[in-house]
């Protein structure tokens, strides 16, 4: 288990564990209690999983520990990706305990902005880009911001970039200004973009939108006659994708 990334998740569970009243138990290292619920945050090695358990507290009951939420984590993943990871298991205990989440006003949360001149796009450029096109997902930016804190780009994308290709694709005749829009744009900052818009473009966008299915891919071709690097390169990560469980237990979206 990478001891900095559970650390990093007990951290983002402290404030809930604080408003619920939870403290780590003397008796056992790493579950955390109070008269009603235990909690407790584990990692199963073999299948790379951090896992959220749960539990009833009854006096004179052994706890019975059941999963309450699990998040595929090896050694891939980064802090970033932990964090990810904390807050959703953040959100599953305000659920089980019945909390309401604080959130801050959407509107003081600033829209990602344009790359500078002469300067190579990274993935806030990406998402500046992709919001001028799509602006309805404008809201989900200032969600996502005001709820994490900082651009977890891979999520954001996932939820977002990817859905919309994929909703696109379903019936591309009668979408075919906006995929082609879509398509434009993904080659053009996968040729002009930093190391993470080049695998945010390849992996999490059309592996989200797509999983393993080349075919599926390959049936645009008629809308990507101006895209030759996401033609190709896009191509040789979905057969990546399809022949690697790992990449595709990595996916949000299970195409």
């Amino acid at each position: 288990m990478d001891q900095k990334a559970y650390e990093t998740i007990i951290a983002g569970l402290e404030p809930v564990f604080e408003a619920q009243k939870l403290e780590e138990s003397p008796d056992a290292p790493g579950v955390f209690l109070n008269d009603k619920k235990a909690v407790q945050v584990s990692y199963d090695e073999k299948k790379k999983l951090f896992r959220l358990l749960t539990a009833d507290v009854e006096e004179g009951k052994e706890v019975q520990f059941q999963e309450a939420s699990a998040w595929l984590f090896d050694e891939t993943h980064t802090l970033r990706d932990a964090k990810a990871v904390a807050e959703d298991f953040a959100d599953s205990l305000r659920e089980i305990f019945g909390m309401k989440k604080q959130v801050s006003n959407l509107k003081d949360v600033a829209l990602p902005s344009k790359a500078a001149s002469g300067t190579t796009p990274n993935v806030e450029a990406l998402a500046q880009r992709f919001l001028a096109i799509f602006p309805q997902y404008k809201d989900d930016y200032r969600e996502h911001m005001a709820k994490y804190g900082e651009f977890l780009y891979q999520d954001f994308f996932a939820r977002t970039a990817a859905v919309k290709l994929k909703e696109l694709c379903a019936d591309p005749k009668a979408n075919k200004k906006q995929l082609e829009k879509l398509l434009d744009l993904l080659n053009e900052m996968y040729a002009e973009g930093d190391a993470n818009v080049s695998s945010t473009v390849t992996y999490t966008i059309l592996g989200n939108a797509f999983g393993g299915d080349v075919e599926k891919f390959d049936s645009l071709k008629d809308y990507m006659e101006k895209c030759p690097y996401l033609r190709q390169n896009g191509r040789a990560m979905l057969h990546c994708i399809k022949g690697n469980k790992k990449l595709q237990a990595g996916l949000l979206q299970k195409a």
